[in-house]
């Protein structure tokens, strides 16, 4: 490509200069124009019509192969668009940068490379250190999947966003969204859910600051779902009737018996379903419901559960609701 030098006074006048000839084998040629007055400034035009101002300075750190500064050239924009007095303001910031050892273009070049570091890139990086064991706690394959989904799924709105631009209040905004919406998964209402994509949010934040990609956590801040209390269930004359309706609506079979001794006792169809002659304690009237097979994750490890019986439970008209203990079914439970 041809290059051609010339100096003016880079007015507004100067956006309309005609543009150089193409070489005479087609080739594209450009025309250089200095600033009189603002040494460095610059207008460059090209055969094909379009022109940009720009800038040139004397980079201090930095040296060619030659040991010579470098001389680098910075677009300010197009001179198309942008007037002259614009771009003239401009390269006087820029130069005045540099005189306080500022490099603009490299600059430039660093924001450009931090704005490509987003939430979607950490991601895998993130994952692939954990499951390494590179942090405090490594993760487990299904621990690393369900993170996954908390991230790719939970923070979706905020994947394309440069990682040092999300704020507490981006992230507070999407918390709000997943605790009123449904869950990760689509199965139920999902407050613990957006704790636990939450919590994975922060600990990647924590690793990027580790990384140097961040300077801080904008999830600290931001409040978790607090569970509210439960409310006590409502009871009154029409819940005692549909009480006694359900209990004489019941069959003298395995289905009656177990919604009997729900309506009882309160306890899980499945404890009931297992129940032992073995727990049961006419004397004292407790039935203890030991770990195995069908109630043991209900129960804390090692510790069995005592369930008071109540005097109906042992009565003569309900008594065969106990003595087929470890009879009954788990289709009968699901039934009732």
């Amino acid at each position: 490509m041809e290059q051609q030098e010339r100096k003016r006074k880079l007015d507004e006048a100067a956006r309309k200069l005609p543009a150089p000839r193409p070489k005479p084998d087609g080739k594209p040629a450009d025309l250089t124009y200095w600033d009189s007055d603002l040494t460095g400034f610059g207008l460059r035009i090209w055969s094909s019509g379009a022109r940009s101002w720009f800038v040139r300075y004397r980079d201090h750190a930095a040296r060619n192969a030659s040991g010579k500064r470098r001389q680098p050239r910075m677009t300010i924009g197009d001179a198309k668009v942008l007037k002259a007095s614009e771009a003239r303001e401009r390269a006087r910031q820029l130069l005045a940068h540099v005189d306080l050892g500022g490099d603009p273009q490299g600059d430039r070049k660093a924001a450009q490379a931090r704005a490509a570091v987003t939430l979607r890139t950490m991601v895998e990086p993130y994952l692939a250190d954990r499951a390494a064991g590179l942090t405090r706690r490594a993760l487990t394959p299904r621990s690393c999947v369900q993170a996954r989904r908390h991230l790719l799924v939970g923070w979706a709105p905020l994947l394309d966003r440069p990682l040092h631009e999300i704020t507490t209040a981006d992230i507070a905004t999407r918390m709000r969204e997943l605790v009123r919406t449904r869950n990760l998964t689509k199965l139920k209402p999902n407050g613990q859910e957006a704790n636990k994509a939450l919590s994975t949010l922060s600990a990647l934040f924590a690793w990027a600051k580790s990384q140097g990609e961040v300077t801080g956590n904008p999830v600290r801040d931001v409040a978790k779902f607090v569970k509210p209390d439960p409310q006590p269930m409502p009871w009154g004359a029409e819940y005692e009737s549909a009480l006694v309706e359900i209990w004489n609506a019941c069959l003298d079979d395995d289905v009656g018996r177990i919604a009997k001794l729900l309506i009882l006792l309160g306890a899980r169809r499945s404890m009931i379903a297992n129940m032992a002659k073995s727990e049961l304690d006419r004397t004292t009237g407790i039935w203890t419901v030991h770990q195995r097979e069908g109630v043991k994750r209900r129960l804390v490890p090692g510790k069995p559960l005592d369930i008071p019986l109540p005097r109906q439970a042992w009565a003569s008209s309900t008594a065969r609701l106990l003595t087929k203990a470890n009879t009954y079914s788990e289709s009968a439970a699901v039934t009732a």
